[in-house]
This record gives structure tokens, C-alpha cells and sequence, in this order.
């Protein structure tokens, strides 16, 4: 039997026909493609004021979700607030949904929900919005809150978190705060007070407190 050679307009227009294919399902989603979450995308579902009411999370061209807003009230749109962001943030491999929906002092807040493959739909995780500047670490698969606490940037604290049979888990809480009892115009700088702990057979417990300047240096 003989072999029916593919010639390259056939090869071209093969590929044509993919690669028009490929293109017609992504317009076929609509709103934001969300990562991870293959023919789901995602839209601000705005009230009639313009403010955020809701997350409209499409499968394909259809509502499959509207999810409201954490907050008690609609949120007004103002430069980053009423943005939408996507991330995995339980180290699943789907893209989770995060609306913003405060900012102060660099401290942002978020509306978030995670992806459930089982139901494939987003739920609510409480835990997770109460979270300051939340952050999704990959390679330690731990998530981190930063809360700026003044001090010109020199006063914050810092919390790792690790997932743990589906609950938030903090396993490390870091801050830094003025010291009242340092001598004022301390010629070192050294003005502030850094505190460390970290979970300890099921309980968070101080494991270094030091004396720091500035810019977070021991002071001797």
C-alpha cells in the first residue's frame, strides 16, 4: 500500500485549520481566560452605579457562578480597588480569583476564592480575606501576609502560612515595632525591636527577639 504523501500546502492549511480552531475557543470564553481552570473566564459584575457587586465566572460563553462581593456593600472602582487578580494560592495547580478591595498605607485587602476541581466551582475562603498583601510562595508552597506598619516602612509584620488538610495554618509571624525604650536621636539608629516566632509543637513561640536599626540590622 502505497503512502499518501502530505504536501506543504496541505501541511499549511492543516495547521491553518488548528490553529483557527485554537483561536475559536478562546474567543469562545468569556471574559478573562483564568489560568489553570481550561475554558473558564471571569468579569466584574458591576451594580447600576458602576460599582463591584460581583465576580461573573464564565464556562465558555455562560454564567456559571456570580460570586459576591466579601464586603457588605458594592465596591467602588478607584485605580487598583475593584481589580481583579489570579494566582494559585492553595498550590493546586488552578488559578484562584482575588478581587481588591481596600488599599491603605501599601496594605491592600482581597475578596478571594478558591477553585474546587471536584465541584469546579469557586468557593469563599474567609481565611484567605482577612489576609494584608497576600503572596502565593511556589517553592516553599506557603502563603505570606505583609502588613506596613509605619515607621517609614521600617515597622511591619510578616506571616508565613502553610495549607494543612485544607485549613491556613500560620507557622511563622514576624514583626518589627518601635522600641519606647531606646534613648530618642539614637546616634546608631538601633530604635526598633524585631520579634520572631514560630510554631512550636502546635502553638506559636518567640524564638529571637533583638534589638535592630532601620533597615533591620542586629544591633550589638
Amino acid at each position: 500500500m502505497r503512502r499518501r504523501r502530505l504536501t506543504i500546502s496541505a501541511f499549511l492549511a492543516l495547521c491553518f485549520v488548528q490553529g483557527s480552531m485554537v483561536a475559536q475557543q478562546i474567543v469562545n470564553v468569556q471574559g478573562t481566560p483564568i489560568p489553570g481552570v481550561a475554558g473558564y473566564g471571569v468579569e466584574l459584575g458591576l451594580d447600576s452605579s458602576g460599582n463591584v457587586a460581583a465576580l461573573l465566572v464564565y464556562k465558555g460563553t455562560a454564567v456559571a457562578q456570580e460570586l459576591v462581593v466579601c464586603t457588605p456593600q458594592p465596591i467602588p472602582r478607584d485605580g487598583d480597588i475593584g481589580t481583579i487578580a489570579t494566582t494559585d494560592l492553595n498550590f493546586d495547580g488552578y488559578g484562584d480569583l482575588l478581587l481588591q478591595v481596600s488599599s491603605k498605607d501599601k496594605n491592600a485587602i482581597f475578596c478571594v476564592w478558591l477553585f474546587d476541581p471536584k465541584t469546579k466551582k469557586y468557593v469563599a475562603s474567609p481565611a484567605l480575606s482577612q489576609l494584608v498583601n497576600p503572596r502565593a510562595d511556589p517553592t516553599t508552597k506557603e502563603v505570606t501576609a505583609y502588613k506596613n506598619m509605619g515607621c517609614g516602612g521600617s515597622c511591619y509584620e510578616k506571616q508565613n502560612y502553610k495549607w494543612s488538610e485544607g485549613q491556613l495554618t500560620m507557622n511563622r509571624d514576624e514583626t518589627v515595632t518601635r522600641n519606647i525604650e531606646a534613648p530618642t536621636g539614637d546616634a546608631g539608629g538601633c530604635s526598633f525591636i524585631r520579634s520572631v516566632k514560630e510554631l512550636r509543637k502546635g502553638r506559636l513561640a518567640e524564638i529571637s527577639r533583638d534589638r535592630v536599626n532601620d533597615v533591620g540590622a542586629v544591633c550589638e
